[in-house]
């Protein structure tokens, strides 16, 4: 399960594990002073220092093991039981979570001398020794940094923050929740669907309500809890729809809430789309996006021709631009006139976005809509940024079409595109 040279090595190349000096500021409710605080009662941890590792070893990932519990220490062993019998996987390192009101509390019950260990029985049982999993002060986190049951926002930050960590390094995680997790259950199945990975489950910690034989009568008070040794557990696997990438680090878990049901909204009712030419600038609500210069240009030239399309089959090889850069039109009437008409507004755009720049638009055309069009990679890429900036917000705002006869347009509404400077186009311009 965990090499004695494996754990000698482990703070050093598993830095979001429970050796990290900077994991959660919340595990600090009983600092550990020594190794003995750290672990009382489990396995020593061997430095760096004394182990010298080669500086090629392989980084071996971990199977990490996190329950999310309430109050009772009971269960966390039930939970490592019932997941090694159900699995037949080993556990490297086992992980609680728990809230604030309750970590005191639940870490003095789980951090015991080896004589009161709570979790001596699931060890028995599985036939396996203290020191094949790693758990001690530091992988017990408590978490949200108020009590309050009814602010969930630190939890739900701190959840969303401790699984990031541990669901990195290729590590392989398994979320047992038990029933009396609460709030903090549900958030951690939230949670592991925004940065878990394909190899990461997510568990449920269900006993059998059955009564025992010889069970008081009723109205008779219990003088004791009923211990969950002989009870019989039950570990049924939720679903879990990951999201297509794990989410970075850079938003709160409310703050990613938020932004989704924006997204939402976004595609029932789309907001205003502004594009500033002076800025490159492509304005969505309160997200902003820059774009490269030929990017936008062809983007202002798509929302100044909304809700007309542009022809791209019909100007490819419609067009020659000579030695001079002098750029004529093939064709016949009345096809001719209209393309002729389309290449003066391209011009009109691409000198007001870029003053000074005359010279260079027979050469950008000549790239866009040439014999071997670059066009629709330049789509392509402007799509690209508005999904990165928007999410699944992003799809009313996207260039639709392709080459074909339909060729290139907005669908947003023109009601919901501005840009700046205004453009007057020919009618005879929009296709």
């Amino acid at each position: 399960m965990f090499p004695a040279t494996y754990r000698a090595t482990f703070s050093a190349r598993f830095h979001a594990t429970c050796n990290s000096p900077d994991w959660l500021p919340n595990d600090d409710i009983h600092p550990a002073a020594s190794a003995d605080d750290f672990c009382p009662g489990r396995h020593e941890i061997t430095t760096v220092s004394d182990a010298a590792p080669h500086p090629f070893m392989p980084r071996h990932p971990s199977h990490v093991l996190i329950v999310v519990a309430g109050s009772r220490a009971d269960v966390v062993g039930a939970a490592l039981t019932s997941y090694v019998s159900q699995t037949h996987r080993d556990v490297d390192e086992l992980h609680v979570l728990t809230s604030a009101q309750h970590g005191t509390h639940l870490r003095a019950d789980l951090l015991q001398s080896a004589a009161d260990d709570p979790l001596a029985d699931a060890y028995a049982r599985l036939g396996i020794e203290r020191s094949d999993v790693l758990f001690g002060n530091r992988t017990i986190h408590a978490l949200g940094a108020s009590a309050d049951p009814a602010n969930p926002g630190p939890a739900a930050d701190d959840v969303l923050d401790a699984l990031r960590r541990l669901c990195g390094d290729d590590n392989e995680v398994a979320i047992v929740a038990s029933p009396d997790a609460g709030m903090l259950g549900i958030l951690a199945h939230a949670a592991l669907q925004l940065v878990g990975g394909h190899k990461d489950r997510f568990y449920y910690l269900e006993f059998d309500t059955a009564p025992d034989k010889g069970a008081p009568a009723r109205g008779r008070p219990v003088a004791r809890r009923r211990s969950l040794a002989a009870t019989a557990v039950l570990l049924p696997e939720m679903p879990t729809v990951l999201a297509p990438q794990p989410i970075e680090a850079v938003h709160t878990f409310q703050q990613l809430a938020d932004a989704r049901r924006l997204a939402r909204q976004r595609l029932a009712s789309p907001g205003a789309m502004v594009l500033i030419g002076r800025r490159r600038l492509v304005r969505i609500d309160d997200i902003e996006v820059t774009l490269p210069r030929l990017q936008f240009f062809w983007l202002f030239v798509l929302a100044a021709l909304a809700p007309g399309s542009f022809p791209l089959k019909a100007l490819t090889g419609s067009f020659h631009v000579d030695a001079r850069s002098r750029v004529s039109i093939a064709g016949t009437p009345p096809d001719r006139a209209a393309l002729e008409a389309l290449v003066a507004t391209l011009q009109k755009i691409f000198v007001t976005l870029f003053p000074g720049a005359d010279d260079d638009f027979p050469r950008v055309l000549k790239h866009a809509c040439g014999p071997s069009p670059g066009l629709p990679s330049i789509i392509a890429k402007i799509n690209a940024k508005l999904k990165h900036a928007l999410g699944i917000g992003a799809a009313p705002y996207l260039v639709t079409g392709g080459r074909g006869a339909e060729g290139y347009r907005l669908t947003l509404p023109t009601t919901n595109i501005t840009i700046e400077p205004r453009i007057a186009l020919a009618h005879h311009t929009r296709h």
